[in-house]
């Protein structure tokens, strides 16, 4: 395949144009073979620039850094490693039945005193699982999101090691 330097072409002939603060000015009486391989410099150069401005096409996903997006489950799982939970997690009302029987109606009044670890998450369309293991047992808790994927109600269940 051979390559197509006509666009190079008008550089040759420079008593056609002058060069002032970096625009290329051409004489009235330049030829327009001269012209035509000017303008195709240009739309190559666009071009390129076009390329590297592009960000809806198929080819720029490749180019784009990924912002991993933290999901409520995730911010929940945090807050059982750190044994504290924000306020704006859960949605404005929810319930966490607690193991012990309590219910919970706000992130403050959550106590985990455990320290938790292995902590797995088991996905549904409509509820969520979190397994996690501490010393003295296993605890379970079953999420159910609203439409803004903030839990609504969460129920916790307690399996205790024998020992």
């Amino acid at each position: 395949m051979a390559q197509d330097y006509s666009m190079y072409e008008w550089r040759k002939y420079k008593q056609y144009y002058t060069e002032q603060e970096g625009k290329i000015l051409f004489k009235e009486d330049t030829p327009s073979f001269v012209l035509e391989s000017y303008q195709k410099e240009m739309a190559q150069y666009q071009g390129l620039q076009d390329f590297a401005k592009r960000k809806n096409s198929k080819t720029s996903i490749l180019f784009k850094s990924k912002k991993k997006e933290k999901k409520p489950i995730d911010q929940f799982v945090k807050g059982l490693k750190e044994h504290r939970f924000d306020e704006d997690l859960f949605a404005p009302v929810f319930l966490w039945l607690s193991v012990d029987g309590k219910a919970l109606a706000r992130a403050s009044w959550i106590d985990i005193s455990e320290e938790l670890h292995l902590i797995q998450v088991y996905e549904n369309k409509e509820i969520t699982f979190v397994k996690a293991q501490s010393e003295t047992g296993d605890h379970l808790f079953m999420l159910t999101w609203d439409a803004k994927n903030q839990p609504t109600r969460i129920q916790g269940f307690y399996a205790i090691l024998p020992q």
